[in-house]
């Protein structure tokens, strides 16, 4: 009979994998390691504390490792660097965007006020002379064509910085302008590359807050309005009392000012991934044509323009032939496009409120109203004229920030594209208003050329009203004027237009 009092062999223990079962679980990267060491032998182990075990977190991804060079050689100030997870656009952004708009448009118009000048200087006729601004014009519309689009295949500020620097040399070159021919040729290349506003809007559209992008639009549009002003004023005076000469140069240190602060301010924002290559580019803006949003909004801004362009080149002859006003105080009266420049931002933020819709609407009917004012009342009084002008610019401001803002919701990897399409078709109007309504001021007199106007901008508005916001296809007038489109919470709905 075995005693009682020997000892019991040691129990068989199986191991127990515990730190195997504790591994499968999925962790977060980061997590504590609560593992315990296999029990192999329970004699020769020994338990001990689990070990407590951090994984480093990866280190953050600076602003400089996503865009750390400019040009691939210049080192990016950190003002510039641009981390999308990070960056908000800021008022001082507004401000840049806004002085590079008037700086670099106001390239396209230096030359108008000073034709008489270089014509006295070379011993040339105004025919000759006139085709500075008209090559200028012809520069700008390749630009639209031919630079503007590959906003959305090239870096933006490399972009800018580049033509920037290009339009600087061009205008140096204008000082030392030996003759005619060489006047011509630097002002279409000019011409040319002042298409640059028109790369700078669709990158506010892009960097902009959603319920704020019309706004911020609208202070780069106001800075382009400003430039048209600016610089034919700005042309004038300095012409007036130096020398045409000395316009470019104060042009020229206005533009190396600007390339300066562009390079440490411009925000770095990367090219789009997988761009088309510069043919496919250029074909897709012709397949950008089927959208009705873009057509729509295109012969809006055709036939408005078009008017626009002809009440300034009338209202040229009106205070000459009718209240015998010099051309220094015709140019005055440009002060009048203050108002579309001091309403801009405030448009921006009714459009964010209520629509772009309806803020076409609005402007189309103050452009009808002013062209009704200035079609009685201008021959009459100047002050007319000024009231007139004033409704007209404001009216142009809601109708283009409107405009451009339905535009851009089409497709936001093709903003830079569809600027392009849309202000092509603008410059198109532009481009013959001022012909017809020379000839129609010349055989129907003031009340003739203002009636042309309000004709096109009525065609413009049937346009705008044949086809409501909420409409998938070319024609339609159903879901409403003021209503945006709702977002369902349980699907992704991609909105064209509000």
């Amino acid at each position: 009979m075995e005693s009682h009092d020997q000892p019991l062999p040691p129990p068989s223990v199986a191991p127990i994998a515990v730190s195997s079962h504790i591994h499968d679980i999925s962790r977060p990267s980061g997590s504590i390691d609560l593992s315990l060491p296999e029990l192999k032998n329970i004699h020769d182990q020994t338990f001990t504390r689990p070990s407590l075990t951090l994984e480093a977190p990866p280190p953050p991804v600076k602003p400089a490792m996503l865009h750390h060079k400019t040009f691939g050689f210049l080192p990016t100030p950190i003002a510039a660097q641009y981390d999308p997870a990070t960056f908000v656009l800021k008022p001082i952004h507004s401000v840049i965007f806004a002085l590079s708009a008037l700086v670099m448009v106001a390239n396209l118009y230096y030359s108008q006020p000073i034709l008489n000048d270089i014509a006295a200087e070379f011993g040339i006729s105004e025919a000759e002379v006139g085709l500075i601004p008209s090559l200028s014009n012809y520069g700008y519309a390749c630009g639209l064509l031919l630079l503007v689009p590959t906003g959305d295949i090239l870096p933006r500020r490399e972009l800018l910085l580049a033509l920037g620097s290009v339009t600087f040399l061009l205008t140096v070159g204008v000082i030392l302008a030996p003759n005619l021919a060489a006047l011509q040729a630097l002002n279409f290349v000019i011409g040319v590359l002042t298409c640059a506003p028109q790369i700078l809007i669709p990158l506010t559209a892009d960097l902009a807050p959603d319920d704020k992008k019309a706004a911020y639009v609208g202070w780069t549009i106001s800075g382009l309005m400003a430039g048209i002003l600016c610089g034919r004023i700005m042309s004038g005076i300095v012409a007036q009392f130096i020398s045409w000469r000395y316009v470019y140069l104060v042009a020229a240190c206005l533009n190396g000012t600007l390339l300066v602060v562009q390079f440490f301010l411009l925000p770095a924002v990367p090219a789009p991934p997988n761009p088309p290559n510069y043919i496919q580019m250029l074909w897709s803006m012709v397949k950008l044509y089927r959208e009705p949003i873009l057509v729509q909004s295109g012969i809006i801004a055709m036939m408005t323009f078009a008017g626009f362009t002809i009440f300034w080149t009338t209202l040229t002859y009106l205070l000459h032939d009718t209240y015998l006003y010099p051309p220094y105080a015709i140019g005055m009266f440009g002060f009048c496009g203050l108002a579309g420049i001091l309403v801009a931002p405030l448009t921006g933020k009714f459009v964010d409120k209520w629509g772009s819709y309806l803020s076409v609407f609005i402007g189309l009917v103050m452009i009808i109203v002013a062209y009704a004012l200035l079609m009685g009342t201008a021959e009459l009084s100047v002050v007319g004229v000024v009231f007139g002008a004033f409704f007209l610019d404001v009216g142009v401001g809601f109708r283009q920030i409107g405009n451009q803002t339905r535009v851009f919701a089409i497709n936001k990897l093709a903003r830079s594209r569809l600027n392009a399409c849309y202000m092509l078709m603008s410059f198109f109007g532009g481009s013959w208003g001022s012909v017809v309504g020379s000839t129609v001021y010349q055989y129907h007199g003031w009340k003739g050329s203002s009636l042309l106007c309000i004709v096109m901008t009525l065609v413009a508005m049937v346009v705008h009203l044949a086809r409501f916001p909420n409409v998938t296809g070319w024609v339609g007038m159903y879901g409403g004027w003021f209503s945006k489109p709702v977002i369902p919470t349980e699907e992704v709905v991609v909105i064209k237009d509000r």
